[in-house]
């Protein structure tokens, strides 16, 4: 490749959020909800080199509301992802003291990134009864019209050796209380177990 061809190819890159080598640029802001009745205790929560720093805590309600990233999101610095990256979490149902994890991958192509020089994208994981996991990534509206983008989803295995019946709890762990009042939706596990 001759070096106007190479300039030219770093610069399209550049101005896509693409590196060379398929990994792109972004600022992700990493959040977890659940639906109001089916609040979740969520115990770990990573996006390829992101980590979300509220764990744990309790994720109550945002799958309904628009913008999604209005499930307590935290903003990460820019970094690297590769073309494909998984979306791991674990979390309790506060329904039914069952404990979940689960490991989806994503591909970077499919995040809704805004544009230079934030390079913001949202990275909502979803959690609903019985282990189902959906993770968005909804662009920033330009207009009235709302956009939400599905990305990827799975069902997560059950995880019976951390299952806890978290009731007791409600002096330590800050948003409990609230979260159990509502804490109604019960699904048999998707995945069967």
């Amino acid at each position: 490749m001759s070096g106007a061809r190479l300039m030219m190819a770093l610069l399209v890159a550049l101005a896509t959020g693409c590196a060379p080598d398929g990994e792109r640029e972004v600022r992700l802001d990493l959040a977890a909800g659940t639906r109001l009745d089916g609040p979740a205790y969520v115990t770990r929560l990573e996006a390829g080199p992101f980590t979300y720093p509220l764990v744990p805590s309790v994720a109550r309600g945002g799958i309904g509301s628009f913008p999604r990233d209005g499930m307590g999101g935290v903003m990460q610095p820019i970094r690297r992802v590769p073309e494909r990256f998984d979306v791991t979490v674990e979390w309790i149902e506060l329904a039914t003291g069952r404990a979940y994890a689960a490991t989806i991958p994503v591909e970077s192509a499919d995040l809704a990134i805004g544009p230079e020089p934030l390079l913001h994208a949202d990275l909502s994981v979803m959690l609903h009864p019985g282990g189902r996991v959906v993770i968005g990534s909804d662009p920033v509206p330009e207009t009235t019209q709302v956009i939400l983008r599905d990305i990827a989803e799975g069902c997560a295995r059950r995880r019976p050796d951390l299952d806890r019946d978290l009731s007791d709890q409600v002096d330590a762990i800050p948003r409990l209380g609230r979260a159990l009042e509502g804490a109604t939706a019960v699904a048999a596990p998707c995945g069967g177990g």
